[in-house]
């Protein structure tokens, strides 16, 4: 049996399913190039374009017998649905890119943000449900379905293993798309042995479909966190979505069918559990605290906004993301300046200088990553860094100072973060041994 899969470097030739009666059944070839999905429609010509889909690829072009570009089609839809010997494909969000037009032949380009493999209709530019999962996620959790008993003999050799696998229910994290996370488990008999797998999800399910922006909101949210949390660019192992008018049906029973995604549309890139070393974890925070982080993530965007920047850009340790940690402090500073103390440090222009945008952070925090003795050392570099990055009249420090601070500056903004969410600081300080930002750089 053929499995429905897009593999890099493997095309599909499919029918195609565009929602519009007035064009014919076409034959396409679906890929996924390893950066982008990819259909490639066959196109008519120059000396004729009279093809159903020429005209998604006449960008500025003119027709005297449609002048007002009204009568056909310029654009391809939304959604579109594929099908071959494999299965049917959903691409959501298309575009029609570059074309490549002769006089008697051409060929033109759709590039999809995802592709859901399985689903069948056109409906799925909105979904009722998406369950994301990361390896990330099992470790940052630290709880598990299985329990594994060995009993050993004098020698410490295994005598017996007895695996036990435990129903575990839903934990509710927010109310937005009601969030939840999910621990599976599945075993499967291999020749020679079992095969034991444990997964967690991040689900979200509502009764009226909702656009894949409303859900990557908060998936990627939670994704956000963990990375802050380990300090690592993470990265979804895998997508489901799912609609409730497109569900599986086994022997007369009805199941929502969750159907993977794939895409090159989302963050990170990083694949692993982090080697299980987290800053904080989850049951370091108190209850709700999930539901708190997607607010103080909307309501200090501006700051944690660099954070993340820095953390996926692939060039952390770079003069440009020293500067950016600077602007995140500064900006944070001025926003906590103005929700929790009513502009006591605002000047007449209702602006704050870097200093004071400093120790408003630091006076929002009760442990920071360094010493008290170190903290006024950290305020100087901090500001020679970010000014002579500025000023054309400032000294630059030099590299290892600035790679330090900018380490420095990281661990005070992960730091508020983590407190902001109920994260005690004993517990940062015993979690900083392991961090990959505890180490200072030093000159070789």
């Amino acid at each position: 049996m053929i499995e429905n899969k897009l593999r890099v470097g493997e095309p599909r030739l499919c029918r195609l399913v565009d929602g519009n009666p007035n064009t014919p059944e076409a034959v396409v070839m679906l890929q996924d190039t390893g950066d982008d999905i990819e259909t490639t429609f066959p196109l008519s010509g120059m000396a004729r374009s009279d093809g159903p889909y020429d005209r998604w690829w006449s960008r500025g072009a003119r027709y005297g017998d449609d002048p007002d570009r009204v009568k056909y089609s310029y654009a391809p839809p939304s959604t579109m649905l594929l099908y071959d010997s494999g299965g049917c494909v959903v691409l959501v969000g298309c575009r029609a890119t570059r074309g490549i037009n002769s006089l008697t032949a051409g060929t033109g380009v759709v590039v999809a943000d995802f592709a859901v493999l399985g689903a069948k209709n056109l409906k799925y530019d909105r979904i009722n449900g998406m369950r994301t999962e990361s390896l990330a996620f099992l470790k940052w959790i630290r709880r598990t379905a299985i329990e594994t008993n060995k009993t050993v003999d004098d020698m410490g050799r295994a005598q017996s293993v007895r695996i036990c696998f435990h129903e575990t229910r839903p934990t509710s994290l927010s109310h937005k798309l009601n969030m939840s996370m999910r621990q599976l488990w599945s075993s499967n008999t291999v020749p020679g042995g079992l095969d034991v797998r444990e997964s967690l999800t991040f689900q979200s399910l509502v009764e009226q479909p909702r656009s894949w922006g409303e859900h990557l909101q908060l998936h990627i949210g939670v994704l956000d966190l963990v990375s802050i949390a380990a300090w690592k660019n993470c990265a979804f192992r895998s997508v489901h979505v799912s609609r409730a008018d497109d569900p599986s049906k086994v022997k007369g029973a009805t199941y929502d069918r969750w159907n993977e995604v794939v895409t090159h549309a989302l963050p990170g890139e990083d694949l692993t559990d982090c080697d299980g070393r987290f800053l904080f974890f989850y049951d370091d925070m108190p209850k709700g605290a999930v539901d708190k982080w997607l607010r103080l993530r909307d309501d200090y965007d501006r700051a944690l906004g660099y954070v993340l920047r820095i953390l996926r850009s692939r060039h952390t340790w770079s003069i440009q993301s020293a500067i950016m940690s600077a602007i995140a402090l500064e900006q944070l500073g001025y926003l906590i300046e103005i929700k929790k103390n009513g502009g006591e440090k605002l000047n007449g222009y209702g602006q704050i200088s870097f200093n004071n945008a400093l120790a408003v952070v630091l006076d929002d925090m009760i442990v920071t990553p360094f010493g008290v003795e170190d903290v006024n050392d950290w305020k100087k570099r901090c500001n020679r860094v970010y000014m002579g990055a500025k000023h054309g009249d400032r000294d630059e420090p030099d590299h290892l100072t600035t790679l330090n601070t900018l380490r420095e500056n990281l661990l005070v903004l992960r730091y508020w973060v983590a407190q902001q969410l109920g994260v005690p600081g004993d517990v940062l300080n015993q979690n900083l041994t392991w961090d990959p930002l505890a180490n200072k750089w030093r000159s070789s």
